[in-house]
């Protein structure tokens, strides 16, 4: 199963499989992406590379559900619309999705239990449907520890706990966006 592939990729060989593989079955199943490639005069037989694969604009996800036919949305996403007009990310398989952010924080950085997680995010959590929410608050609760969480509106305490964090053993990951954490 192509779900479960994609955890165990060891070479750039491996990846360019899989990657031809998921085009086919994205082709075969996904019909806004089946149409754009088709006007890109692109299909399964012409694509030889993982060079080849045509790539979605972004326009697309902010114009209609870009899904598998096979399946239904478990959650959608909607991006801060900084643009003018918010895409939206259907996720068929939460769990996959879940999976696949924490294992590839868990593959660069540690598993999310060596961190003590502090997040700064207001806009983004002052609306709904958050991809970033949704991660952050994740590995928050993934990290099983208390001083782990939101600092919204709350600066004092969060550069408080930061001070008091300083000698601790375990890692501290401070995520916010760079206009929240300037001021």
């Amino acid at each position: 199963m192509l779900e479960n592939k994609i955890f165990t990729i060891s070479t750039s060989e491996e990846f360019a499989t899989l990657a031809l593989e998921i085009f086919q079955q994205q082709y075969n199943n996904v019909k806004v992406y089946r149409d754009f490639c088709d006007l890109v005069k692109t299909t399964p037989a012409s694509v030889k590379t993982i060079q080849d694969i045509p790539f979605l604009p972004i326009d697309f996800f902010k114009q209609q559900p870009v899904i598998s036919s096979e399946k239904t949305s478990e959650i959608i996403f909607i991006s801060s619309g900084t643009t003018g007009i918010p895409s939206k990310h259907f996720v068929a398989d939460l769990k996959l999705y879940k999976r696949s952010f924490t294992s590839a924080f868990s593959e660069f950085y540690g598993h999310p239990q060596e961190f003590i997680f502090l997040a700064l995010l207001p806009s983004y959590l002052e609306r709904k449907g958050s991809s970033l929410v949704f991660m952050v608050d994740h590995l928050i609760k993934e990290s099983n520890d208390v001083q782990s969480g939101f600092y919204l509106n709350n600066s004092e305490v969060l550069i408080a706990t930061l001070h008091q964090l300083k000698n601790q053993i375990k890692k501290t990951e401070l995520i916010g966006v760079s206009y929240t954490l300037l001021n």
